[in-house]
């Protein structure tokens, strides 16, 4: 049990027509072991059961946000952190499960080091409870590309648990509530996609990001979704296929050097949108491949304008 004055935790889920793994990605927040939290879930406009279940939530103790429509996750973060009281704030997608002592440990690591502003847990598959699935991360300046820090290794005995300074977290991190009041909220023109890189970067400047090798949570994803549909590569909707391939400019140009924006600009970018092209045609998809190349097409336009479009 936790004493009286351990510090509030405010728990920011984002969802958007996933039903069933908001269910159990709430149960699994519900029956965690720290017991001072506040729950707060945004609905992004589902038009599933999701309805249903969250207007009965909204009768408890739980915090329910309802959006109309689709806001993007950047902006139904942002609408969690100003609802918020907590001292800390944990995001989590809903395709994700906790383990009882994740946010336990996570608040023990940040109150060991002040310096640190933002943790991650150790993710595995929840399907493959034993295999990496995100260990931290860092993106190539040159083509973009993110690496995955030990990913897909088996670590059965849980002999993988060490912590690591990172520059990158993913869809489950914590994050020390006044570090927003020195770099401002997510951007939400981002709307989905490299939003928490963006964000990571911003905060280099004033503090640690780390990963917690003691800390684990469970992501809803095959390994082998890659090799089965679209959706393994990312691209689960018109929104998501116009923003990886816009977004992954904005951050080159946001962050990168000169040289390694131009090597990017002229060679990686323009690959990059072949590529995932091919495989649009590949599965047959031309609705994808219209908005993928809108999005790469915004994208060479914030390069001049510095300003985030979307689609119409």
């Amino acid at each position: 049990m936790h004493q009286v004055n351990s510090p509030l935790v405010s728990v920011i889920v984002p969802t958007l027509n996933r039903y069933k793994k908001l269910v159990s990605c709430v149960d699994s927040i519900i029956n965690s072991d720290y017991n001072n939290i506040e729950l707060i879930i945004i609905d992004n406009g589902s038009q599933d059961s999701s309805i249903n279940y969250l207007t009965e939530l909204k009768n408890s103790e739980i915090k329910v946000i309802l959006n109309n429509e689709n806001l993007g996750l950047a902006k139904a973060r942002n609408q969690g952190v100003i609802a918020s009281n907590g001292a800390y704030i944990l995001f989590i997608d809903d395709d994700n499960l906790i383990e009882e002592t994740m946010i336990t440990e996570l608040v023990k690591f940040l109150e060991s080091d002040k310096t640190i502003g933002i943790v991650s847990p150790k993710t595995l598959y929840k399907d493959e409870p034993n295999k990496i699935w995100f260990y931290g991360a860092n993106i190539n300046f040159y083509t973009s590309k993110t690496k995955f820090f030990n990913k897909n290794i088996l670590d059965t005995h849980d002999r993988i648990n060490y912590n690591l300074n990172i520059n990158c977290v993913h869809n489950c991190f914590m994050v020390r509530k006044d570090l927003f009041d020195s770099l401002g909220l997510f951007d939400d023109k981002l709307f989905v996609s490299y939003t928490e890189f963006d964000f990571c970067m911003r905060a280099f400047s004033h503090c640690k990001i780390y990963l917690c090798g003691n800390a684990k949570c469970y992501h809803d994803r095959l390994h082998t979704d890659k090799i089965n549909s679209l959706a393994g590569y990312g691209f689960l909707n018109n929104h998501r296929v116009f923003c990886l391939i816009r977004n992954r400019c904005v951050m080159i140009i946001r962050y990168a050097n000169i040289f390694q924006k131009l090597i990017f600009l002229l060679i990686f970018y323009p690959i990059i949108f072949i590529y995932y092209s091919l495989i649009f045609i590949k599965y047959k998809s031309i609705k994808y491949l219209i908005y993928h190349l809108k999005g790469f097409l915004a994208g060479l336009k914030y390069i001049y304008h510095k300003k985030l479009i979307m689609f119409k």
